[in-house]
């Protein structure tokens, strides 16, 4: 009967006492708290916790837990070292929207990515998820690099089928023999093209009193040939002579994404000629793209 009691008591007693747990620690600081070196007293300064994980309550109804120092209250994780960092879980992700290497990722998770695959759309880094893809944390500081490029050959434009569609129109190469333009970085990029060129005789038709034309220009990814952006140019045109013009087309690329320009005149209309070819002219066609 007496052991019952005193078990019953034992039980009692240990409902209303508050356990603090420490491991090498003589004054455990917090609900749990482990000293690595067993040096910690009762009131530590900063360069005595620097080997303790204290975990305490963050008196919101939640804890904290604090390596190196005494958690603050109003964080959930508090660091503390002036000689160690801090080591993202590293992962190979397939693509900016791989679900698979880390199943079913959640809006603001964290890894470091270490494919270097250029044809993923993906570099090494730091990667943050926003419910949707896998973003590159940029560490670029520096003001946007512009790149400049001329046309390679001159180039007529040729009549486009239908101006939902690039088809039928002039591909611009600037960079490469195929015209692809690769960018070197997730962001958003603009494509400011400079068009100048000339366009042969042609009679104005009867009734027709304005000689306004139209041309487009699409910009489209080399990938899947989707259509980017693109402008309708309605520009004045004389016969035998040389016009310039200049547009911007924009678009939100991947790292290592391709993409072409192309132009094209309406039915029935001029030929545009744009000239290429020279790196010292200033009468020849050219881009500048840079991240925005």
């Amino acid at each position: 009967m007496k052991k019952n009691l005193l078990y019953i008591f034992c039980l009692a007693l240990s409902s209303m006492v508050y356990a603090q747990v420490g491991i090498r620690s003589l004054n455990p600081i917090g609900a749990f708290h482990i000293d690595g070196l067993g040096n910690t007293p009762a009131s530590p300064i900063t360069s005595e916790l620097t080997d303790d994980i204290i975990i305490q309550n963050d008196g919101a109804g939640g804890v904290g837990v604090g390596i190196g120092k005494i958690p603050s209250t109003n964080a959930q994780l508090d660091l503390q070292s002036s000689t160690k960092g801090f080591t993202l879980n590293k992962v190979a992700l397939s693509s900016p929207t791989d679900i698979t290497t880390v199943p079913t990722p959640r809006s603001g998770m964290l890894v470091y990515n270490t494919n270097t695959n250029t044809s993923a759309s993906i570099s090494e880094g730091v990667f943050f998820h926003n419910n949707s893809q896998w973003l590159r944390v940029d560490t670029n500081t520096s003001l946007p690099e512009l790149t400049l490029s001329t046309l390679l050959n001159n180039t007529p434009t040729t009549t486009i089928s239908s101006t939902s569609t690039h088809v039928g129109t002039a591909l611009l190469k600037f960079k490469s023999a195929d015209g692809a333009i690769k960018v070197p970085s997730t962001s958003a990029y603009a494509f400011c093209i400079r068009l100048y060129g000339s366009v042969p005789a042609f009679t104005i038709p009867v009734g027709r009193d304005n000689p306004v034309y139209h041309y487009y220009i699409y910009l489209v990814k080399k990938s899947d040939l989707t259509i980017l952006d693109s402008a309708e140019l309605d520009l004045s045109v004389f016969s035998t002579k040389e016009m310039a013009y200049m547009v911007t087309l924009g678009a939100s690329l991947q790292a290592n994404d391709e993409v072409y320009i192309y132009l094209g005149n309406a039915k029935d209309h001029p030929v545009w000629t744009l000239y290429g070819g020279s790196t010292t002219s200033a009468n020849l066609t050219s881009l500048i793209y840079w991240k925005i």
